[in-house]
């Protein structure tokens, strides 16, 4: 992503660092992308922090890499943190619901038929789907401290994987889907001390 004084687009470029190109149209703040898992598209949402402490609306988009063609899916409220399923018929997002309380929500790829499946008064988020589909890894702060769970694609069977003393957001799935990375973020002094952690997954809770 880059980011200029009047807005914050979403670049592609060779692991090199060369020929990056824009991918999100000008004029937009476009934050947070996920690639499809044939690499041909870019899943991301618009920023939902441009009117601090308040949260604004943010729509999911899809850019179609090949046409530059930009697809708007989810709209209306706080919608962010998207991921496909790795057959990309659906979506997992988050989605605030009044100002204190955000959940993970499920939907079909193109947006329709979204579903609260966390359905709890915690703070619930950042949404990732384990490669073989069969889990989604999320934070919540359900027990007084934000902490990486997963769950079933239906909301089913919840469990703690990372139980963390800081606060932990934003999990990522090791290719194989035996691990789940995630920053770590604990208080110090006057500001953070943050850093990568990582949790292994038993293979009976796979």
């Amino acid at each position: 992503m880059r980011i200029t004084k009047d807005e914050e687009r979403i670049y592609i470029m060779n692991p090199d660092g060369t020929a990056a190109r824009p991918v999100s149209p000008p004029g937009t703040h476009a934050i947070h992308p996920e690639w499809s898992r044939d690499s041909s598209k870019l899943i991301y949402c618009t920023d939902d922090d441009l009117q601090l402490p308040r949260k604004n609306d943010s729509d999911i988009d899809i850019a179609d890499l090949a046409t530059g063609k930009i697809t708007t899916v989810l709209t209306g409220g706080v919608n962010t943190y998207p991921d496909w399923s790795p057959d990309m018929k659906y979506i997992v997002f988050r989605r605030m619901l009044g100002e204190m309380n955000s959940e993970v929500f499920i939907a079909n790829a193109d947006g329709s038929n979204a579903r609260n499946l966390t359905n709890h008064p915690a703070f619930d988020g950042w949404p990732a789907w384990s490669p073989d589909g069969r889990l989604i890894a999320f934070a919540s702060n359900r027990n007084a401290r934000y902490q990486i769970f997963v769950m079933n694609p239906d909301g089913a069977d919840v469990r703690l994987v990372a139980n963390t003393e800081g606060r932990a957001t934003a999990p990522r799935w090791s290719p194989d889907g035996s691990a789940i990375y995630f920053t770590n973020c604990v208080a110090k002094d006057y500001g953070a001390d943050c850093e990568i952690l990582v949790a292994k997954l038993p293979d009976s809770r796979r």
